[in-house]
């Protein structure tokens, strides 16, 4: 059955445009410590390339007064704006933990945001959640190729298909109807076929109760995303 794997997915290496056609929490997103104040939650990216510069933003009454460090530390961070606003430049590959001290008329509360620098997870879901948002997947897109990915788990799980080629067929059918032009879409399905083809060199695609799983996996991921 490995065997077989490997050969249906090196053929979606010939037909990427199936892959597209499949039309298409989190720890790391921005949580408050402490929520006594009128600062928003930290605004910014969750996953950055290495070297890329970081932009963050937060807001809050004019009386608000705010206090950034970045963790590990670098020396590169600018705040601007009247503290609403910082940046730096992610250097190093790693998890980098954003926390603002936010003061308000005697109110104190803490702000976190945690920013992945080349690091993806390992977790379906979350790589999945942090992928949608790094891209701004479409909401209602998200929502309905997460329900083709629930369907096609749940006849798997059902019974329905006892060959991987048969599961790739039913899986594309349905997303067909759902690229369309969205770029959104598109660029989420290219970096869905690179999870994909990691999993598979890593022997986690190689039965059909593995892709029940993995599927039922991304619908979360999705329906995380479309629902925030």
């Amino acid at each position: 059955m490995k065997t077989k794997s490997k050969v249906v997915y090196g053929l979606l290496a010939f037909v990427g445009c199936i892959l597209l056609t499949f039309s298409s929490i989190y720890k790391y997103l921005p949580t408050a410590t402490t929520n006594e104040t009128s600062a928003t939650d930290i605004v910014g990216p969750i996953f950055v390339e290495i070297g890329e510069l970081v932009k963050l933003s937060i807001d809050g009454n004019k009386t608000c007064s705010f206090s950034w460090q970045v963790m590990p530390e670098t020396t590169d961070v600018v705040v601007y704006d009247g503290g609403r606003k910082a940046a730096f430049s992610a250097r190093e590959k790693g998890i980098f933990t954003v926390v603002v001290a936010v003061s308000d008329a005697g109110k104190a509360s803490i702000k976190v945001h945690h920013v992945r620098a080349g690091v993806e997870p390992e977790d379906t879901i979350e790589w999945i959640s942090l992928w949608s948002e790094k891209i701004k997947l479409d909401k209602v897109a998200a929502g309905n190729l997460a329900d083709v990915f629930s369907k096609v788990s749940d006849q798997i799980d059902a019974g329905l298909f006892t060959d991987i080629p048969k599961i790739i067929e039913a899986t594309t059918t349905a997303n067909r109807k759902l690229v369309g032009n969205d770029q959104t879409v598109k660029s989420f399905m290219s970096q869905l076929q690179r999870l994909l083809a990691s999993k598979v060199e890593a022997g986690k695609l190689a039965t059909v109760e593995d892709h029940a799983v993995v599927w039922k996996e991304i619908s979360e991921g999705l329906k995380q995303w479309a629902s925030k």
